[in-house]
């Protein structure tokens, strides 16, 4: 036994090889993302794979799959000869977690920053309210009056980047 088969029984890894699962490092010719399978062409070889799948299992149920760009480099875990998955990415188009239901995920910073200007602007208008004074007359056989200045104030305060709005567990950028 070689120093090979030596690390790998004690890493545990020597059954999946001796089964002949492995990881090749190819690049992406090809992406399907309406099967979420892709076309690899391995490092310094001719031959393909097709149909590799981007998530472990059958179609993306609960799944988070990396679609690469296509020319990138990925690492493909050969199970056996035509069952191959995608497990890492050197550059992802797009990640979808469990679905695409909810769209994208949220630009923290700019949506504090377009809350902010909305918040203003309304801060403004409330301001201009509170400071308006009638200053009497007849106005179509109604007498109108001096009218107080509102009391109150309330203004909306500035929207901040915290947790209510922010989930620090998922980052991107």
């Amino acid at each position: 036994m070689g120093i090979r088969e030596l690390i790998q029984e004690l890493a545990g890894t020597s059954e999946g090889i001796k089964s002949g699962a492995t990881s090749v490092i190819c690049t992406v010719d090809a992406v399907d993302t309406a099967a979420l399978t892709c076309t690899l062409t391995p490092v310094g070889r001719s031959d393909k794979y097709y149909n590799a799948r981007l998530s472990a299992t059958s179609g993306s149920g609960n799944s988070i799959v990396i679609i690469p760009k296509e020319g990138s480099y990925v690492i493909a875990s050969v199970i056996h000869e035509n069952d191959v998955f995608v497990s890492m990415v050197e550059d992802a188009e797009k990640i979808i977690i469990r679905s695409e239901e909810f769209g994208g995920l949220v630009k923290v910073g700019e949506l504090v920053s377009r809350l902010n200007a909305i918040e203003n602007a309304f801060n403004e208008l409330l301001n201009e309210y509170k400071l308006h004074v009638h200053s009497g007359g007849i106005l179509t056989g109604a007498l109108t009056g001096p009218m107080t200045p509102v009391s109150t104030q309330i203004n909306i305060q500035k929207t901040l980047r915290n947790d209510a709005i922010e989930n620090k567990e998922v980052l991107h950028g």
